[in-house]
């Protein structure tokens, strides 16, 4: 299973956190936000974006990350 980063228009606070399963929070600078999930295969991805889309919030960017237990190759 895949972590990932999503970052949104808008700030998240902890109310409308609750129930979207993301591991941790930062705000960004313009305020938006950035969520990074846990391990999420693709069903649980889709219903992270829908349940982020049932609750108004847009998204800019969605991106994989990479798994923390890899070593970058030698070659």
């Amino acid at each position: 299973m895949d972590r990932y980063e999503l970052r949104t228009t808008a700030a998240l606070s902890p109310r409308r956190l609750a129930g979207l399963d993301c591991t941790v929070v930062e705000p960004a600078g313009d305020g938006g936000g950035w969520l990074r999930t846990g391990p999420l295969d693709h069903t649980g991805l889709y219903g992270l974006l829908a349940r982020l889309r049932d609750a108004g919030v847009g998204l800019v960017e969605v991106r994989r990350l990479p798994a923390p237990d890899k070593e970058p190759d030698d070659a």
